[in-house]
């Protein structure tokens, strides 16, 4: 039933591609080495911005993960459970090849052409997409398994009381 005609509010924005309606964006993707990247990523933007994929990112927004913590017997499981609209988006983003993006042959500009699918993918909501923006951690593993650890384990658990 419609009360009254809304007047002050633009249309959604859906079926639209949030790469190439980003001019500078696109300039920096350039100017960084990631020219090569410019197709895919037109493609990717083209999908990120359909009503589907915008609507996967509404869904994993108000359904976050949930703790399970024991199954209907009481053992104890600690499993985490996402609502599939998660696993859409990160498949998606990994379909894309943004999680390993700057790895993968020996083209320059990787770094530029994984960050310029970002924006791109977050246009769809944020939700889904933080795992696939964490894959660049393994640069600091080399580092810290380097440094001698200096401070006995500790024996239960950190309470913040000292």
């Amino acid at each position: 039933m419609t009360t009254h005609e809304v007047i002050n509010q633009p249309p959604p924005l859906i079926d639209y591609n949030p790469f190439t309606a980003d001019r500078t964006l696109q300039a920096a993707l350039h100017r960084q080495g990631g020219a090569w990247a410019h197709d895919d990523l037109t493609s990717f933007g083209a999908v990120v911005g359909s009503a589907e994929v915008i609507e996967w990112g509404f869904l994993a927004n108000t359904n976050p993960p949930q703790l399970v913590t024991h199954d209907p017997f009481g053992h104890r499981i600690d499993r985490v459970e996402y609502h599939p609209a998660w696993h859409s988006l990160m498949n998606l983003s990994v379909s894309q090849g943004l999680h390993s993006m700057p790895w993968e042959g020996n083209q320059g500009g990787g770094y530029a052409a994984r960050a310029a699918g970002f924006p791109s993918k977050t246009s769809s909501r944020a939700s889904g997409w933080t795992a696939v923006s964490l894959c660049d951690g393994w640069k600091a593993m080399p580092r810290l398994s380097s440094i001698p650890l200096t401070a006995a384990p500790s024996s239960g658990p950190a309470t913040g009381i000292a």
